[in-house]
């Protein structure tokens, strides 16, 4: 039996034609109001067409069923001003599928206010009642709920823009038409300010260029001419009298010259700087916050990123205090030394205390260098060997013994110090204000900072362009007697005191890591905690290989959501993060086996064999484990004296490093969440070093 395919395709044809029809009987189609096609379409090819929801995605989640009936699972996902929605749906194939879930998304968005005018609501309903008749389906299959929806505020007025609360009452009936919720949506700052400023009553001229040509920074202004934006009739967000008043206190960003409004923006390109700079006039004039990449920061603002040519004078002068003091170390000793910078590799990294970015207040702390780790079968028990030699890390060491001495001062002074300050009796003592520290490394800290290529013409403030590679914020390790590290995921087990002895590697996390912990648990650790309260570091400068959004990342990004789950007293710090004008150059020479500690605090320069993690005539070092107990013990025994109990516990002299530092209990909590979030993430699990190396008294004689 043979079938006309020109009568099969004309019944097709005749029956969209009837459907068609029946939908213009229903609804009388206005080309003004709607741009779709006069054939009939169904919900599937009309999803496609809503340019205000794309990108679409239709996804299979799972085919069950037996073959000859399978039930096909689909989940249709749209963007609503930002927001992603979800809609799952069931079918017997998977066009039906598909259609239920276009169904619902359609469903959706007619309910939602402003988003379609009055006749394409009406249209909408006719068509979703014609596809329900043709494919026989249940009207209930679209009551169900939505996977994601939008919050309750944004579903009411599609998106909501931040007001002040002194401003609140007086514009608190304005709000913005649909499309410029849209427009808003989309977070550039230039595409936005375009919008609300159609006439442009603005100028924006480039005004500064300076920085050398691989280290470019321009600074832009954009000029608003007050009379011609008040004939515009523009709805602002404040007034220029309050513009004038607050002008003080945004003399970086913002100057009010008359008849003219003057916004600045800095960045590292032309495009960056302008972008910047209407940034500030949104945000000042129309309350708009539009959020920029991280590696971009909005605006220079002396109170927050201070990624601004003031900030990056002061890092240069961090680099240059440094560099002077590191030149002058390695003039003193041999030339066949291991610190000769031409025969050597040698990371070196500083500390600066400050009063703000005052480089006149600026007081050099201590100076480090360092590429290596302790030899696994030189590991001490009773706390007098340095498992981490490089100079970062032993620079925040020396800053611990640099507090702790600083405290013990303050104490015995009757509670008088220049960087600590007493809240009230029963509270921890905590730093001053105005007391900053800087750190400043000559090389991005080993681990995921530094995993990036210097060679795919990637500037400091590039963005990633994977920044979903599965290597991106995992945990590393350094290993013994080598360069680099390794992910954790590859060695995930717990260190034992008897295998390392036996010859299994030891591994150290990176320092990547640990300054990302610092950043959450504060620089002063576990013993001083008990004492005063987080310390964080204020910024970090680096000399060489800096990508301000791996940088970023690896630092404190990468556990922002650790946040909820800290103790009051403890944060996700998010320190400045800051390159210098002149790079340092990467050397190509064998590491250096030793490590160098110079500090006023200490009794003299040190010289640390890595290997053993001790001085070359094996004492050890005055900021090893052993000496941070010895001086906390004296801090209690001080305390004790005052009669000040801030650690009430009977028999102190006989616990052990590691019952003393169990004691901090915010501080344990805090560094459990930091673990928590590492581990959720699948970033990788902490490894520790053999619980045997914390439990050694006080008494015990070190060696």
């Amino acid at each position: 039996m043979s079938i006309d395919s020109n009568v099969a395709t004309k019944r097709r044809l005749d029956s969209e034609s009837e459907s068609s029809q029946d939908l213009n009987k229903r609804f009388k189609f206005s080309s003004q109001s709607i741009s779709l096609s006069q054939n009939y379409k169904n919900s599937i090819q009309y999803i496609h067409e809503i340019t205000r929801i794309q990108p679409i995605k239709f996804e299979l989640i799972s085919q069950e069923g037996q073959a000859h009936k399978p039930t096909f699972k689909f989940c249709l996902s749209i963007q609503i001003l930002g927001n992603e929605v979800s809609f799952n749906s069931i079918g017997p194939s998977k066009k039906v599928a598909k259609l239920i879930a276009s169904l619902k998304a359609i469903s959706f968005l007619i309910k939602l206010p402003d988003f379609f005018v009055t006749e394409e609501i009406n249209y909408l309903k006719c068509l979703i009642d014609l596809d329900l008749q043709n494919h026989k389906l249940d009207p209930c299959l679209l009551d169900e709920n939505v996977l994601s929806p939008l919050p309750a505020e944004e579903s009411e007025s599609a998106l909501v823009i931040d007001i002040p609360e002194s401003q609140s009452d007086e514009i608190s009936s304005q709000e913005f038409d649909l499309k410029t919720k849209e427009i808003i949506a989309t977070k550039n700052p230039l595409t936005i300010l375009n919008h609300l400023l159609p006439k442009k009553p603005f100028t924006d001229n480039l005004i500064e260029e300076s920085g050398q040509s691989h280290s470019k920074s321009f600074k832009v202004e954009i000029r608003l001419n007050k009379q011609k934006l008040l004939e515009s009739n523009t709805q602002l967000k404040c007034d220029f009298s309050s513009l004038t008043r607050n002008n003080d206190q945004n003399l970086s960003l913002f100057k009010d010259i008359g008849d003219e409004l003057i916004f600045y923006g800095i960045g590292s390109t032309k495009k960056i700087a302008k972008s910047r700079a209407a940034q500030c006039l949104l945000e000042i004039l129309f309350n708009i916050k539009t959020s920029t990449p991280e590696s971009e920061p909005a605006i220079f603002d002396l109170e927050n990123e201070k990624t601004g040519s003031i900030f990056k004078e002061f890092a240069d002068s961090i680099s240059e205090l440094i560099n002077k003091k590191y030149k002058e170390l390695i003039g003193q000793l041999s030339e066949e030394n291991e610190f000769n910078p031409n025969k050597f590799l040698n990371v070196y990294s500083g500390i600066v205390q400050s009063n703000g970015i005052n480089i006149k207040s600026a007081k050099l702390i201590c100076l480090t260098t360092g590429t290596k780790c302790i030899a696994g079968d030189y590991m001490s028990l009773v706390g007098t060997s340095l498992n981490d030699s490089h100079a970062e890390i032993l620079a925040v060491r020396v800053l611990r013994k640099y507090l702790f001495i600083k405290l013990e001062q303050f104490i015995k002074n009757n509670f008088v110090s220049d960087i600590f300050e007493v809240q009230n009796e029963k509270t921890l003592y905590r730093l001053k204000d105005n007391v900053n520290f800087h750190l400043f490394v000559s090389s991005a800290p080993c681990g995921d900072s530094r995993i990036f290529s210097i060679s795919d013409n990637l500037t400091s403030e590039s963005l990633d362009t994977h920044p979903n590679r599965k290597v991106r914020g995992i945990l590393r390790t350094k290993i013994e007697s080598g360069m680099g590290t390794i992910p954790v995921r590859s060695c995930e087990q717990i260190q034992t005191w008897d295998g390392i002895m036996l010859g299994e590697r030891l591994k150290v996390m990176s320092c990547s890591d640990k300054m990302c912990k610092y950043n959450v648990l504060g620089v002063q650790g576990a013993l001083l905690s008990q004492f005063i309260e987080p310390i964080y570091l204020n910024s970090i400068i680096i000399g060489a290989f800096y990508n301000k959004n791996h940088l970023s990342r690896a630092l404190f990004s990468r556990i922002a959501e650790c946040e909820e789950d800290l103790p009051s007293s403890y944060k996700v710090n998010k320190p400045i993060l800051s390159s210098i004008t002149n790079s340092l150059q990467r050397q190509i020479c064998k590491p250096s086996a030793k490590s160098l500690i110079c500090s006023d605090i200490l009794k003299q320069i040190e010289i640390i064999n890595c290997k053993i993690g001790k001085k070359n005539d094996g004492s050890h070092s005055e900021v090893c484990q052993y000496e941070m107990f010895k001086i906390w013990m004296s801090i209690i025994n001080l305390l004790k004296e005052k009669n000040i109990n801030l650690i009430a516990v009977d028999g102190i002299d006989q616990f052990t490093y590691y019952q003393a530092k169990q004691m901090s209990v915010d501080y344990q909590k805090a560094k459990f969440s930091v673990y928590k979030c590492f581990k959720e993430k699948n970033f990788g699990t902490w490894l520790t070093a053999p619980l045997e190396q914390n439990h050694f008294l006080i008494s015990s004689n070190p060696q």
